[in-house]
């Protein structure tokens, strides 16, 4: 990026009226990933393949969602192509409910995961059995607490591959499989109790990741909150 390119990018941003703020943490985020890209042997550069008027479009479309690509609540993964993370979609929802909770995990090999709902509460535990180690994802859960109630999604490993294998980007689910678990886990679990709020996002992520029309239906039906006296031992 040379001199002259960021000041004509924050130019188009300012036209918008995105507030200075956000602009300083996009830019600073694109600014941060093309050095590292520059050093890097990889001739995967997925920021770099971007055109400023490409960052223009992405950073305008997601602005108008309510959301920055920071790194944090988008990143980009490609040309033309950026993921709305589990933190974006946990802060879109915050927006509206500051004082939701969420707890989202992955569950490893080795680990046990154990939950039930007694009494409306969610009750749950984790143990991590190789803490250090990168081991094999087995499922990922989202606990969600906010208004005097308690809900929990889930995500098992044959439902994931289903979900990723049907994708128009497979590949890009290959590259980030953590963050894709823990994406998938709770973009369900908002689209189960919060989907007037994440909707719209849910049909731009669906355009660069989501799946296929013949699959929403199926897995629509297997999705399902785990309740009363139910316990669930991935170990």
């Amino acid at each position: 990026m040379t001199d002259q390119e960021p000041t004509t990018l924050k130019e188009k941003l300012k036209k918008m009226r995105m507030p200075v703020s956000q602009i300083n943490q996009f830019l600073a985020y694109i600014q941060g990933e093309k050095t590292k890209e520059a050093n890097s042997s990889s001739k995967f550069k997925p920021v770099t393949s971007n055109t400023d008027d490409q960052l223009y479009t992405m950073a305008f479309k997601f602005y108008g969602l309510g959301l920055v690509i920071d790194g944090i609540n988008v990143v980009i993964t490609g040309r033309g192509m950026a993921l709305p993370t589990f933190h974006g979609y946990k802060n879109k929802v915050k927006q509206i409910y500051p004082d939701a909770t969420f707890d989202v995990q992955l569950v490893r090999e080795d680990d046990s995961f154990v939950v039930a709902k007694e009494s409306g509460q969610i009750v749950y535990s984790h143990q991590i059995g190789s803490p250090f180690e990168n081991k094999e994802i087995k499922g990922a859960y989202c606990v969600i607490k906010f208004g005097g109630n308690e809900y929990l999604e889930t995500l098992n490993s044959r439902d994931y591959n289903e979900m990723k294998n049907a994708s128009k980007n497979p590949s890009t689910w290959d590259k980030w499989p953590s963050e894709f678990w823990l994406k998938s886990v709770i973009k369900r679990a908002c689209k189960r109790h919060f989907n007037d709020i994440t909707i719209e996002l849910d049909k731009v992520d669906n355009e660069m990741f989501g799946l296929a029309e013949r699959v929403k239906a199926s897995d629509d039906k297997k999705a399902n909150i785990i309740e009363a006296a139910k316990n669930v031992d991935v170990s």
